[in-house]
């Protein structure tokens, strides 16, 4: 059924009409939030009338009874598995920037100040940099022989 089929899309509904969708949701057995009650079982719970079988939970007691190199042997085996991927690392902060939307980074505290920054302070933070670019790197040279020194 379509929305403009139904006829609550069609008109507003009265305090009749919604007593009306509560008694027919009773007879379905569906609760207020929309989802059907499960039925109780013969133990009083919830669910499916499945139990548990004693055996499925024999595991942790086995677990618990082995032996330390017997643990250590499966924690290593399982290392072994985990060996065919070689990561050593995740990615820096400015290689996650590389792979970041642009949009999102024009945006940023960062770009904004550095475009509300006037000509003078563009040219102060330039020349702090290459100061601390020492003497040996080829732009820093270069610079320094464009301005005479």
């Amino acid at each position: 059924m379509e929305q403009k089929d139904r006829p609550d899309a069609r008109r507003i509904l009265s305090m009749r009409d919604f007593r009306r969708i509560k008694e027919l949701k009773a007879q379905q057995g569906i609760g207020a939030n929309g989802r059907g009650k499960r039925k109780r079982d013969e133990f009083g719970q919830r669910g499916d009338s499945s139990h548990v079988e004693p055996e499925d939970l024999a595991g942790l007691a086995d677990r618990r009874r082995r032996s330390k190199a017997e643990r250590l042997e499966q924690v290593r085996a399982g290392r072994e598995k985990s060996d065919d991927v070689k990561k050593t690392h995740g990615l820096t902060n400015r290689e996650q920037k590389k792979g970041k939307d642009y949009l999102m980074l024009s945006r940023s505290r960062e770009v904004m100040h550095k475009q509300k920054q006037s000509l003078k302070a563009v040219k102060g933070r330039l020349t702090k940099h290459l100061k601390t670019l020492g003497k040996t790197t080829k732009l820093a040279s270069k610079i320094r022989k464009r301005k005479g020194r």
